[in-house]
């Protein structure tokens, strides 16, 4: 097995040997063979099995179970295993990788609030005696036992900051060393020198660099005071020639490697200082003291100290992604030479050089490293494959060593394309260099360590020559109370004594030279450390504040008892990581909110309020609003990812976001102006208004569309069975398999545009979830291009606004500012889209996807406490086992948002009179075998009257006689057996799949008092065998919503006593609305509206042949479109009713458009409206006119557009006979349809005076949101 896939597998938790009682967990493995998936150029080919993630072609098994706790330690084993060998096409892939005697298990205790889990991971594969098998099945037999050694006790949180008191002024740190604050710092800052007493200035400063990842590790609880020289406050005054000395660390900070005992860099990848407060007002502050010194003689002297420096440019990330910045490009076979200066460099002891670079070469290269221009090391780069599977560079490097010939060290990088490559491109990462020097004063200030001087029981002298007398040193070895170190100076050397420490640390000064700070300003005292009780909170760009305002405005309306708190990422860095960026930070805070508020009210749901960016440091602007978690790994996108739900990791344990659930359910608006912010929020209000544009059926409507490979198909069925099993057995499923439909040949490869049209034509009808399992990236769904961004852009589909979730590949990366991914379009689209996504960022599997949509399944459609879960406790608990590929998917929506699910029921008391259902009866299939099966009471047939009598029922089930509402009932024909074609990219491989796909009625009833009845008759078209039929209710007051089915009937045969009916169906035809003219002008996207009405009803069932309802388009382009699901009668009247079918894509020019509609007894009316098409990517207007005129006492002017659903600003100057100019009317329209509504004038000039009558000309002047023009000229005549 792999180096990766068995370090995977290591047991991170320490498994006891205490016996307890053991509990057994039954597992059963479901393989499906040899599968591949091909996507473009890349092929991958894997031995598929349920529930698994993967590593490489191998499936490593994942399964949950809840515990009662989780500090405990596990003992995890296999019994009652069962095998079965490899098939050859197994086998083939199995053969390179080494397995394990025995199935490798891994058992990792995981908490998600208040759940605990155990997280299984087994290596389903075992080698014994040179024979692979792999598990089928097995009980795992778990012991747990408590766990004494984790202490889940935490230091107490502060209540309040220092910062709500005194005044504030931020400095920035950019090295670390002793700073000097001269009286003009003082007064750059804003601070009044001459009124304030310096014996009050304070400095607050944390120590620089980052905060642990690790909750468990220590941090400060609040801002630090930090001792300081203040010279000349005696006096109580800041005189010009008064100064403050203080000690600060800036963003890059330093350990000791103990196995080279040299000392490695941590670099910041979120800020480029550090930060130091200057505060008055607040009293006395700290002042260095002198340290305390060993008074016996000394064990050991020191004269020399280990001295490290650090060449890193963060300049460019080549991958886009992480947190690993490069610098230092070379090109083919280049050379740089990199200088380090160490004054006194003792050439006798051995000088460290650890080095990291990168290289992206199509052929071999290599790096070469030279240490004073001799050659130390040669790393071969590995060849760069340049697939989306592989890295995009490969990385290199690693330690060297020599002794150093002069006190410039010289580091010399060679990269070399060996001739091979025109494209090789190397990257510097670092180069870190640690010398010996003797202990030597140079330069104004030099900071010293020596890690030999380690011993604690011994006293260490420290001899520092080429001292004068200005010299002080101060120990530095706790950054955030250093002291003055007392000594001796006898001439030149100055000599001080310590106890040894790996540790220690100091810095010598002499006064002639200091570290200068940045200024910034003076911060707004802030207390957020006084924040408890919070269930919401909001985190916002500051840029966006107003919109996170109305978000918390509307969730007071809707939920009260809701309590939101509205901060930003900057005053969250203020108080806890002293004010630098920091990702931990924004963690440690929400940590606060949820472990220290009152029972009830800990932290639930966080709303990150703006894009993020892998660009932390905001190199090229504002593009990290709000930031994300990012990994350090850059360059390899399976290795890489950005996670919100970092944020949500409460537990003590946790940080680690490999082994991590979040405990918060964490979304994302990813907005980059507040105009996005605001559209977003428009989206959730119109979401939430209880209606009758978005209390409707397609509430009801889940649909799945997929990829054309095989696996893809079985994941969606699988889902589609699962959910009347969860909560959604009012669901209607639709399905739009790739492989079910046919691909025609395009220049960049296959396509489906029937593909593209019905998961467009869905989007325009509606429907709750969109579900889309199958290859994709950051432009399109699958390799046919199946969405695109023109799909998305042409949705119109407000207020339907569907939750998305997608299991593929980058469709949703929203790290790179860089480019708008696909995901984010969807999501951002103003007019229409997702009103939320569980999506995904990076490379994932078929296994993780599939195991975090059954989790998501499990939970959207379960009550809990009288409501639905909000979408952040679904997305949240949808992660299950804590592994790295959970983190690839991020949650785009508002958490405290509710899914528009209805939670009361439909039931059906009657059909023509007779309960639904069935009775069981027995067939005697021989002597001793009887064989029992349904015989169902009531048949409903083609042209037979039907009534259907039901009822609305609460949560506990009672008829809900308060209900007076309407009823939308559908009623489906048998399930259709369909099948996939077998396409090469399915490897030929044929799947069945049902489906529902004949619409025999669509119409609606009043519901009084909770109760409804509704007749139609079933179309002459149905399918005539037997089998079951399904009635699909949606019930609405605009107050509550109810929702059922009902498949406890057949439908089947021939009503032979059907009356007779030759009147064909009545049709009324428009474009866009009503106030559309024949032959009018319209956008590329027309929508068709038609009125319908037939005594007997509309036949929608697509049974028959040629009686479907069909729209022939003739014109420049030529189309039919069947459009059985988009007719919808009216309340009471099943015969009468409307469609509407939005066209796409149309090309310029004239178009007629002929309907055909069919009645249940197959008798046809046809209608015809011409129209004409102008792209609304040019503006157009024309038809211009005013009504009345000659005018009276008021008109109205109106034009026809081709820029439905883009809004429009129109101005109207109207000028006089002789072109002067009277006065303008500005308004901004909606562009709902092709012709705006009348936009009036009283007759008046600007001031409100009285025109003379007479001849007046007038120009309409209408742009689009894209600033686009365009201009008529008419005129009208006044007559008062």
């Amino acid at each position: 097995m792999t180096a990766l896939l068995m370090a995977f597998f290591a047991l991170i938790y320490p498994v006891s040997l205490v016996a307890q009682t053991a509990q057994n967990y039954p597992v059963q493995l479901k393989w499906h063979g040899v599968e591949t998936e091909r996507y473009g150029d890349d092929v991958w080919s894997y031995i598929a099995l349920e529930s698994a993630e993967y590593d490489g072609s191998m499936p490593v098994f994942c399964q949950s179970f809840p515990i009662y706790d989780d500090a405990v330690k596990v003992r995890a084993e296999l019994k009652n295993v069962k095998t079965s060998p490899l098939s050859d096409a197994e086998l083939a892939l199995a053969q390179a990788y080494a397995f394990a005697s025995d199935f490798m298990v891994e058992a990792a205790p995981l908490r998600s609030r208040d759940e605990s889990l155990l997280s299984l991971r087994i290596v389903p594969f075992r080698q014994v005696g040179g024979r692979i098998e792999k598990l089928t099945s097995a009980s795992i037999s778990v012991t747990l036992t408590p766990d004494t050694e984790i202490n889940k006790s935490r230091a107490p949180f502060v209540t309040e900051s220092v910062m709500a008191r005194g005044n504030w002024y931020k400095i920035g740190l950019q090295e670390t060393g002793v700073y000097k604050l001269t009286a003009s710092d003082l007064s750059a800052l804003g601070i009044n020198v001459s009124a304030v007493d310096p014996r009050q200035i304070r400095i607050y400063h944390n120590g620089g660099g980052t905060l642990p990842e690790m909750n468990a590790d220590p941090r400060p609880a609040d801002l630090v005071e930090i001792p300081i020289y203040v010279s000349g406050e005696s006096d109580g005054r800041f005189d010009n020639n008064d100064y403050i000395l203080f000690y600060g660390r800036g963003p890059v900070c330093w350990k000791l490697d103990d196995v080279k005992t040299a000392y490695v860099h941590q670099q910041n990848p979120y800020d480029d200082y550090s930060y130091a407060f200057v505060v008055t007002g607040l009293g006395n502050g700290k002042r260095i003291a002198e340290a305390s010194a060993p008074t016996s003689s000394a064990d050991v002297v020191v004269d020399q100290f280990l001295d490290y420096q650090v060449h890193e440019l963060d300049e460019f990330n080549p991958n886009g992604t992480g947190r690993s910045f490069f610098g230092d490009k070379m090109e083919l076979t280049s050379t740089k030479n990199f200088n380090f200066s160490f004054p006194n460099v003792i050439t006798t002891k051995t000088c460290w050089v650890k080095t990291a670079m990168a290289g992206r070469n199509f052929s071999p290269a290599n790096f070469e490293v030279s240490i004073d221009h001799v050659k130390k090391a040669t790393y071969s780069i590995q060849t760069t494959a340049g697939t989306t599977q592989d890295p995009y560079a490969n990385e290199v490097g690693g330690w060297v060593n020599a002794n150093p010939t002069g006190e410039t060290v010289c580091i010399t990088l060679k990269h070399d394309a060996l001739g091979y490559s025109t494209t090789s491109e190397g990257y510097v990462d670092y180069i870190l260099v640690n010398a010996w020097r003797n202990l030597k004063m140079a330069g104004g200030q030099m900071p010293f360590r020596n890690p030999e001087a380690l011993i604690n029981n011994k006293v260490y002298e420290y001899k520092l020559t080429n001292a004068s007398q200005q010299l002080q040193v101060w120990d530095v070895t706790d950054p955030l109370f250093p002291q003055k170190v007392k000594g001796q100076l006898n001439g030149s050397q100055f000599s001080f004594k310590v106890m040894g420490d790996r540790d220690n640390a100091f810095v010598a000064f002499n006064g002639s030279s200091y570290c200068t700070a940045k200024t910034f300003e003076k911060i707004e005292n802030q207390n957020l450390h006084g924040v408890r009780d919070v269930d919401f909170l909001i985190l916002t760009y500051e840029g966006f504040m107003s919109q996170a305002e109305r978000l918390k405005e509307l969730h007071g309306r809707l939920d009260p008892e809701l309590n939101v708190f509205i901060t930003t990422p900057e005053l969250i860095y203020n108080e806890f990581s002293c004010g630098a960026k920091d990702v931990s930070a924004i963690r440690d805070f929400c940590r606060m909110l949820y472990l220290d508020s009152n029972a009830g009210h800990k932290l639930k749901y966080m709303l990150l309020l703006g894009d993020c960016s892998y660009d932390y440091k905001n190199r090229n602007g504002v593009v990290d609003f709000v930031p994300a978690f990012e990994t350090v790994q850059s360059l390899d996108m399976k290795k890489t990812y950005v996670t919100d739900d970092y944020f949500g990791l409460m537990d003590e344990n946790e940080g680690d976001i490999g082994h991590s659930l979040a405990d918060i359910g964490i979304g994302r608006f990813p907005v980059q102006t507040l105009e996005q912010a605001s559209q977003m929020v428009d989206k959730i209000e119109r979401y939430v208004v209880k209606d009758a544009t978005t209390m409707q059926p397609w509430r009801n409507m889940v649909t799945f569309f997929t990829d054309d490979e095989g696996g893809f198909v079985r994941n969606a069925e699988t889902l589609s069975r699962l959910l009347k099993n969860v909560g959604g057995e009012g669901t209607v499923v639709d399905k739009i398999y790739l492989d079910a439909y046919q691909q025609v040949s395009a220049p960049g490869g296959e396509i489906a545009p029937e593909v593209n049209a019905a998961i467009n034509n869905r989007m325009e009808k509606g429907t709750m979830i969109l579900h889309y399992i199958g290859h994709g990236g950051e432009v399109q769904l699958s390799e046919e291009k199946i969405l695109q961004r023109k799909d998305v852009d042409s949705w119109r589909n407000a207020p339907m606004y569907p939750l998305m979730i997608t299991g593929t590949c980058e469709f949703s990366r929203y790290d790179d500012h860089k480019r708008t991914s696909l995901g984010e379009y969807s999501f951002l689209n103003q007019y229409g889209g997702m009103i939320a996504m569980f999506t995904t960022s990076r490379v994932t599997d078929g296994g993780s996807n599939q195991n975090f949509a059954e989790g998501l399944y499990n939970k959207l459609f379960r009550i809990n406490g009288g409501e639905h879960y909000r979408l952040g406790d679904i997305y949240r608990m949808g992660k299950t086992n804590g592994g790295v590929y959970e983190k690839r998917y991020v949650f785009f929506g508002d958490p405290a948002l509710r899914l528009a699910y209805p939670k009361w029921k439909v039931e059906t008391l009657s059909i023509n009179g007779q309960y639904p259902g069935y009775v069981l009866d027995s067939v005697q299939l021989d002597d001793s075998t009887w064989q029992t099966y349904p015989v169902y009471v009531d048949t409903i047939s083609a042209l037979q009257s039907v009534e259907i009598e039901g009822v609305v029922k609460d949560l506990d089930g009672n008829i809900a006689t308060g209900f007076n509402g309407v009823v939308s009932v559908i009623v489906y024909d048998k399930e259709a057996e369909l099948s996939t074609l077998g396409s090469a990219d399915a490897n030929g491989y044929v799947y069945q799949f049902n489906l529902r796909n004949s619409m025999i009625f669509n119409g609606k009833a009043d519901v009084k008092n909770g109760k409804f009845k509704i007749s139609f008759i079933v179309p002459r078209d149905i399918s005539y065998r037997y089998g079951q039929g399904l009635i699909n209710y949606y019930a609405t007051d605009y107050v509550e919503e109810a929702n059922g089915n009902c498949d406890s009937f057949i439908i089947g045969g021939f009503y032979d006593e059907a009356f007779e009916d030759q009147n064909p169906p009545e049709i009324r035809m428009f474009i866009d609305d009503t106030l559309f003219v024949n032959g009018g002008i319209t956008s590329e996207n027309p929508i068709l509206l038609a009125f319908v009405n037939d005594e007997s009803g509309i036949n929608t069932t697509g049974a028959g042949i040629g009686h479907d309802i069909m729209a022939t388009l003739t014109g420049p382009s030529k189309n039919a479109y069947c459009l059985n699901d988009y007719f919808v009668s009216e309340v009471d009247q099943p015969g009468k009713g409307s469609i509407t079918f939005k066209m796409q894509d149309l090309s310029d020019g004239d178009y007629t458009l002929t309907l055909k509609v069919w009645d249940v007894y197959n008798n046809s009316g046809t209608a015809t409206i011409d129209f004409t098409v102008v792209n609304s990517g040019a503006m157009h207007i024309e038809n211009a006119y005013n009504v009345p005129n000659p005018v009276f006492d008021e008109t109205g002017f109106v034009f026809d557009h081709n820029q439905v659903g883009n809004n429009l600003n129109v101005d109207i100057i109207i000028y006089d006979i002789m072109g002067r100019w009277v006065t303008t009317l500005s308004e901004k329209v909606a562009g709902t349809s092709t012709r705006i509504n009348p936009i009036r004038w009283n007759g008046c000039g600007a001031r409100g005076e009285r025109l003379r009558n007479g001849v007046y000309i007038y120009r309409i002047i209408a742009t689009n949101d894209k600033g686009e023009t365009d201009t008529l000229v008419s005129k009208l005549v006044l007559s008062k």
